[in-house]
């Protein structure tokens, strides 16, 4: 089977080798440079699957054009809370979860970091705003500055082994 994804290396792109890795499964990457194409090729049916940030395909599931199989993640999105995890369907441990996040230059004082930060939670957490991003797509969750940098260290951490396995190199 092949899938498409909206870049080589993404979030998505390692979810499916993960996923092939430890089903035994095998999948044949068709590399698109971003969702647009990738995402009308699946829904044309010029590819078999394809993983996809939920705010790239959700104006599809909502058309039904396209169906979600799974959200790679151990906990339901409340994007699409009727679709499956991963770790519901047998595969636990599994995160693709794609986070927008900011971030500053290294040397910003700390208290301007925590200004940001604290005006940020207010945006992100504002209930008319989460209702806007749910309606593009996005599941918004405020965290904090420690919070993002330990995201990202986990990121590192969790998708480092498989990267180095493929041998992804980005140019």
């Amino acid at each position: 089977m092949n899938f498409s994804t909206a870049g080589y290396g993404l979030l998505q792109h390692l979810a499916v080798e993960e996923i092939a890795q430890r089903t035994g499964a095998k999948f044949t990457h068709i590399v698109y440079k971003g969702g647009g194409q990738a995402t009308t090729d699946l829904i044309t049916a010029r590819v078999d699957f394809g993983s996809f940030a939920a705010g790239t395909v959700n104006p599809f599931l909502q058309d039904v054009k396209l169906k979600a199989l799974a959200v790679v993640q151990d906990q339901r999105s409340a994007l699409v809370p009727n679709v499956a995890t991963t770790a519901e369907q047998g595969l636990p441990g599994l995160d693709a979860g794609v986070h927008f996040m900011l971030f500053a230059p290294a040397g910003t004082p700390k208290e301007i970091v925590a200004t940001l930060n604290g005006e940020l939670r207010a945006i992100v957490g504002n209930p008319a705003m989460k209702e806007r991003f749910l309606k593009i797509g996005f599941d918004p969750t405020p965290i904090t500055a420690e919070e993002t940098a330990d995201i990202v260290r986990r990121t590192g951490e969790t998708w480092a082994p498989l990267i180095k396995r493929l041998n992804i190199k980005l140019d």
